[in-house]
């Protein structure tokens, strides 16, 4: 067992998040994206990081990202189709016709819309963990190409993550508990990956690092 600290360089903005976003979360779904089914990624995961507590009270030991923050801002899309032109386009050829004659701007990927959405300009962040094996981090680290929302246009791209030996033991922590300690904030949240699952949500506690705002994004 070895304590690490991983350090994430950027190369794009990224997504702003609402909450946290958990090291093992990345880890996992980077790896599910990539194409590996899901047992063999869940698998993985358990081989490379510890986990603490039994039953609704387990938690992996991997921190949230904490991302030095150097100019948070907003970005304005749109997204609009005329129904006529695109119906036109598919009868004269322009377009391949993969949707059987059926223009639909109200749901799916032709679906008209207009959003804000929050950013980050970070180049850097940090995340720990309690690692059991170096080899199986290193098969899930291989294939974190990206973080956060919206990768398929590019935010979050990641350009390097270095490990180095944890000073702090503890540092895992900085994230969101299933159990107490000094300075957290109680909520309702899930504590184990998928952490959007809503009907996991139980009483947990937000480790004060992510909430006192020295990293821009929760405080």
């Amino acid at each position: 067992m070895v304590n690490l600290e991983l350090s994430f360089r950027f190369l794009s903005p990224i997504t702003r998040p609402g909450m946290p976003i958990h090291l093992d979360a990345v880890l996992l779904y980077a790896n599910i994206d990539a194409g590996m089914p899901e047992a063999q990624a869940r698998a993985l995961l358990e081989d490379a990081v510890d986990a603490t507590g039994e039953g609704e009270n387990r938690v992996y030991c991997a921190s949230a990202l904490l991302f030095d923050v150097e100019l948070p801002f907003t970005r304005f899309a749109t997204q609009k189709l005329s129904t006529l032109e695109f119906a036109r386009a598919i009868h004269e050829g322009a377009v391949r016709d993969n949707i059987n004659n059926k223009v639909d701007c109200e749901r799916g990927s032709l679906k008209g819309r207009m959003a804000f959405i929050p950013m980050m300009w970070a180049p850097r962040a940090k995340a720990w963990l309690r690692c059991k094996s170096p080899e199986a981090l290193n098969t899930l680290l291989a294939n974190v190409q990206y973080v956060g929302k919206y990768s398929n246009n590019g935010y979050g791209q990641v350009g390097s993550i270095e490990p180095v030996e944890a000073a702090n033991p503890d540092a895992w922590q900085r994230r969101i508990l299933p159990f107490e300690v000094d300075g957290a904030a109680q909520l309702r949240a899930t504590t184990v990956p998928p952490y959007w699952d809503r009907t996991k949500a139980r009483n947990a506690f937000m480790h004060p690092d992510l909430i006192s705002g020295q990293h821009g994004v929760f405080g």
